[in-house]
C-alpha cells in the first residue's frame, strides 16, 4: 500500500511539472531568429453600410503545423461575426476556426496534417458588423493575450523543430468607418476562369469622376497557385501614363504607379486601365484566387491623386475583388476527394483545455479503429471512437468526461489512436 501511495504520489508530480514547463514553454516563446515571419493585418476603408471586411495575411519561412493569432479590437462599437478561411493559404487540408474570449478578445487558429510550406498570402478575412447609425471612426486590430486559467492563448507558430513555437512579427492594422465615400471614384478587377498550367490576362479597371495625375494601385494574389508574368497598357486607358512598379514574390503581391502629369491628367471616364498577366500553376486542386488590394510592402496602398485644381487631393477608390477560378483543363469533375497519403494524428487543440478539445486524425485507407483516452496510471476512462472508418480526414470534439459521463479531474491525459498496423500516442493537459 506504501508502494503503491509513493508510487501515485510520483505520478503526480510528474503532471504538475510538465504542466508547469507546458505553460512556461508557450508564454516565453521565443522570436524567429531568421527572416522574421510575419502576421499582418490589412488596414481597411468602410462606410456606414453596417458590415467591413478586414483580410489577416502571413509569411512563414519555414513549415509550420499550427498558427494561433489573438486579437484585440479597440472598439465595442463593431462586432465580429465571422472568419473565412476561402481563397487563403489555409483554405484546405487544415482545421481552423475562431475562438470569441472571455474578455472581448478572439482567437484565430490552424492545425494542419500535413505541414504548412514557407510562402505568404491570406489567411483569412475577419466580417465585421455596426450599426448604420455608428460614429465614424478607425477601429485598430492589434496583437494581444489572453489567459482563461492555465490556457493561454497568443499569436504564436508552431513548426517542426524541437522548441516547438515561437512568436512572429505583428503588423497592426484598422478598420476606418467613414460616414459616406469621399467620391465614387472606383477600381475593380475582372473574374475570369482558367485551367492549371494557362497564361491568363486579367483586366483591370477604373471609373473616376475628376480629372486625376496619379493612379497607384497596390495589390494581393495571395497564393503560389498565380505566378505573375507583366502588366501591359496598351489598348487601355493608361497607355499614356509614364509607369512604374515592382513585384513581391513572397507575399504575392505587386504595385504599379501610373503618372499622367498635372497638365495632362487622366480625363474623367470608365474602362480598363491595366492587363494583368499571370501563369497558372500546372498541379494542384481546383480552387478560387482572390486578387484584392493591399498594403504594398507596408508602404504603398490603392490611391487616386487628383490635380492641383483640386488640391492635389489624395482619394481611396471604392475597391471591388475580382477572382481567378482554377478549373482542371478536362473541364470533368470525378467527385473524388484528395485523401491523405499517411496515417497521421494530429496534437489536441486547444491544448491545456477546458472543458472541451478537438483531436484530428487522418486515414489513408478505410479500416476498424481505435481513439481511446487514458489517465496518467495508464487507465483507459474514454473510447471516442471503436469501429470502422472511411478513408480522409476526421475531427473528434472530446468533452473531459469518461465513458460513464461523469467530468474527469485535472491532470494530464494521453490520447492514442489505433488503426492497422498503426499506432500514434499524444499527451494533453485537462485544466480546471
Amino acid at each position: 500500500m506504501i508502494m503503491q501511495n509513493r508510487y501515485r504520489i510520483l505520478w503526480l508530480i510528474f503532471s504538475l511539472l510538465v504542466l508547469a514547463a507546458f505553460g512556461a514553454r508557450i508564454k516565453a516563446a521565443p522570436v524567429d531568429a531568421g527572416i522574421p515571419d510575419t502576421v499582418s493585418i490589412d488596414s481597411v476603408t468602410a462606410y456606414l453600410n453596417g458590415s467591413g471586411v478586414v483580410p489577416v495575411r502571413f509569411f512563414n519561412d519555414e513549415p509550420l503545423t499550427g498558427i494561433e493569432v489573438t486579437l484585440k479590437k479597440s472598439s465595442a462599437d463593431v462586432k465580429l461575426d465571422s472568419v473565412s478561411f476561402a481563397s487563403g493559404r489555409l483554405a484546405s487540408g487544415a482545421m481552423t476556426g475562431l475562438t470569441r474570449n472571455s474578455d472581448g478578445t478572439f482567437t484565430i487558429y490552424a492545425l494542419t496534417f500535413d505541414n504548412i510550406a514557407p510562402g505568404s498570402g491570406l489567411m483569412c478575412r475577419m466580417y465585421f458588423s455596426y450599426a448604420q447609425s455608428i460614429v465614424p471612426q478607425t477601429v485598430k486590430f492589434d496583437t494581444t493575450t489572453f489567459v482563461d486559467g492555465q490556457i493561454w492563448h497568443g499569436t504564436t507558430f508552431n513548426d517542426t523543430s524541437a522548441s516547438g513555437s515561437f512568436t512572429p512579427q505583428f503588423v497592426p492594422g484598422y478598420l476606418n468607418i467613414q460616414t459616406s465615400p469621399p467620391t465614387f471614384d472606383s477600381l475593380w478587377v475582372a473574374d475570369i476562369t482558367a485551367a492549371r498550367g494557362q497564361k491568363v490576362a486579367v483586366d483591370v479597371g477604373l471609373y473616376n469622376e475628376r480629372n486625376v495625375k496619379n493612379a497607384d494601385i497596390a495589390l494581393t494574389y495571395g497564393s503560389s497557385r498565380l505566378q505573375f508574368d507583366s502588366v501591359s497598357f496598351a489598348g487601355t486607358r493608361g497607355a499614356q501614363a509614364n509607369i512604374s512598379g515592382s513585384t513581391d514574390g513572397s507575399t504575392h503581391s505587386l504595385y504599379v504607379g501610373l503618372s499622367f502629369g498635372d497638365g495632362t491628367p487622366l480625363s474623367p471616364g470608365s474602362g480598363r486601365i491595366a492587363t494583368l498577366h499571370f501563369t497558372v500553376a500546372p498541379d494542384g486542386s481546383d480552387t478560387a484566387i482572390t486578387i484584392d488590394t493591399t498594403t504594398y510592402l507596408s508602404l504603398l496602398t490603392t490611391t487616386l491623386t487628383l490635380t492641383s485644381v483640386d488640391a492635389n487631393r489624395q482619394i481611396v477608390p471604392i475597391f471591388h475583388q475580382g477572382q481567378v477560378t482554377i478549373q482542371g483543363s478536362t473541364g470533368v469533375d470525378d467527385g473524388t476527394e484528395q485523401l491523405p497519403t499517411a496515417y497521421q494524428l494530429l496534437q489536441n487543440y486547444p491544448n491545456p483545455f477546458n472543458p472541451t478539445t478537438e483531436i484530428a486524425f487522418s486515414l489513408p485507407m478505410p479500416g476498424e479503429v481505435h481513439l481511446d483516452i487514458y489517465n496518467i496510471m495508464g487507465q483507459r476512462v474514454r473510447e471516442l471512437a471503436g469501429g470502422f472508418l472511411p478513408a480522409g480526414y476526421h475531427q473528434i470534439t472530446f468533452d473531459g468526461r469518461s465513458d460513464n459521463g461523469q467530468p474527469l479531474a485535472s491532470g494530464v491525459y494521453f490520447y492514442r489512436l489505433s488503426a492497422g498496423v498503426f499506432s500514434q500516442t499524444r499527451k494533453m493537459a485537462l485544466v480546471k
